[in-house]
């Protein structure tokens, strides 16, 4: 008898343990899927590599939530790449359609999209850390920096974040830039406009980089590295004149009118930049939602920068309980619904152009998963 009960014992206590061991995995697997981005100081060491190559679609616990987003979207031939937050946990991450049709490329958790205007918030950083470390302010004046542009005396930093500068440059004047050198030299061709539109938006943006360039006496794309990739550890952003793998980066295609599904026939060409170095950032769907909570949450700015800075970026919209990140270009579109509190949100990127009410029916299906 005492055998049969010291027997029972152990076969317990192998149970007890066997499943205090599977909790602990259960436990460890998850943690490693979260996207931690709450914390941005100098040593932070988040983003590369956390949700890139995981099909999170079969790690996550809310396997039906996956099941039904992947349903939707293929029977909307959707094109692109997707990415589900939720406190803080990836919740699922896939790629659907091609990145590029021609090499037959599937895309994947980690393709790289075009940010087109989502690039302002790259950008409107950047400032926003000029202004921190005091080397500029809001409310400095233009014309400290291009006196040649008409009423740089008038036009504050503030109101160029903002667009409210309305400023505006014909597209062959402004491709012909290269180079800080050539941006000057053409700074007497801005004008003013009567309304805020998608070409001021552009040049007050064009202005700002080329501020940031004077203050530093570095390249944008060089400062972008130092001040933002490096410090996020945003290892799946680079610019278009980049050297990159094919399977890297979609190539954008347009829907044609009259269709209703993916045939990929009509591919846009990499120079399609509305001007030189702007709308020319890749990023990743986890890259990008790193760099919207390192604003929206993190430590990169003082929290009276980044209010402010919320409040006057174009494209990024405070809703109340989530913030909206909207962007779209030929053969791009990029949308982004992340809550308040930064821990849980959508992203969506996508390679093939159609209209925009495409792109909010399908954010507001995939956002109510959460």
């Amino acid at each position: 008898m005492m055998k049969k009960r010291i027997g029972g014992l152990i076969v317990t206590i192998a149970i007890g343990l066997s499943v205090v061991c599977i909790l602990i995995f259960r436990w460890y697997r998850q943690s490693n899927l979260v996207v931690a981005v709450a914390n941005h100081d100098a040593s932070l060491n988040v983003g590369q590599g956390m949700l890139k190559g995981y099909d999170l679609e079969s790690s996550s616990n809310d396997f039906h939530k996956g099941d039904t987003v992947s349903n939707y979207l293929d029977t909307k031939n959707y094109a692109g790449s997707i990415l589900l937050v939720k406190n803080n946990s990836a919740l699922f991450q896939r790629g659907f359609g091609y990145s590029n049709f021609d090499n037959r490329l599937y895309a994947a958790t980690n393709t790289e999209y075009r940010l087109g205007s989502a690039q302002n918030l790259v950008t409107g950083m950047m400032i926003g850390k000029a202004i921190q470390k005091q080397q500029l302010s809001w409310n400095s004046k233009l014309d400290s920096y291009f006196p040649k542009v008409r009423g740089s005396r008038n036009i504050s930093i503030q109101s160029l974040v903002s667009g409210r500068a309305r400023l505006s440059i014909s597209k062959k004047v402004a491709n012909q830039v290269t180079d800080l050198s050539s941006f000057e030299s053409i700074t007497g061709n801005i004008r003013r406009m009567n309304n805020i539109s998608d070409n001021s938006e552009a040049t007050n943006y064009l202005i700002l980089m080329y501020v940031l360039e004077s203050i530093y006496g570095e390249k944008y794309q060089q400062l972008y590295k130092s001040q933002v990739a490096i410090p996020l550890n945003l290892s799946d952003t680079n610019f278009v004149d980049d050297s990159v793998a094919d399977n890297q980066r979609a190539v954008g295609y347009l829907k044609k009118v009259g269709e209703d599904t993916n045939y990929y026939n009509a591919p846009v060409s990499k120079s399609i930049a509305t001007f030189y170095g702007y709308n020319s950032i890749y990023a990743n769907t986890s890259n990008l939602y790193i760099l919207e909570q390192a604003l929206l949450k993190g430590n990169f700015l003082s929290n009276k920068i980044r209010n402010k800075l919320v409040d006057l970026v174009p494209n990024l919209v405070n809703n109340g309980s989530y913030y909206t990140l909207e962007s779209s270009l030929p053969g791009f579109q990029i949308y982004t619904k992340i809550k308040e509190d930064g821990a849980s949100g959508v992203v969506l990127m996508s390679n093939y152009g159609r209209e925009s009410s495409y792109m909010h029916n399908t954010m507001d299906f995939v956002f109510q998963k959460l």
